[in-house]
């Protein structure tokens, strides 16, 4: 799974960063849940592995984009 954020809002960049980490995160205990039951196995393991890349705006520093009033 890839997810790509525009990082030019950072704070709806963070925001959807975190809803991603949180399925991912959700469907991995699934499945791992699923395999322990089937194999019998109590240690465990992670099947999915997460890496969030922000493409631009990298560092979500929203003061790069913010016009002063």
């Amino acid at each position: 799974m890839q997810a790509l954020l525009d990082g030019s809002d950072s704070n709806t960049a963070s925001i959807a960063s975190g809803y991603v980490e949180a399925l991912v995160l959700g469907y991995a205990a699934e499945v791992r849940e699923r395999a322990m039951l089937r194999k019998g196995i109590s240690k465990l393991q992670m099947p999915a592995d997460t890496r969030i890349r922000v493409m631009y705006n990298s560092d979500l520093k929203s003061k790069n984009f913010i016009v002063p009033a």
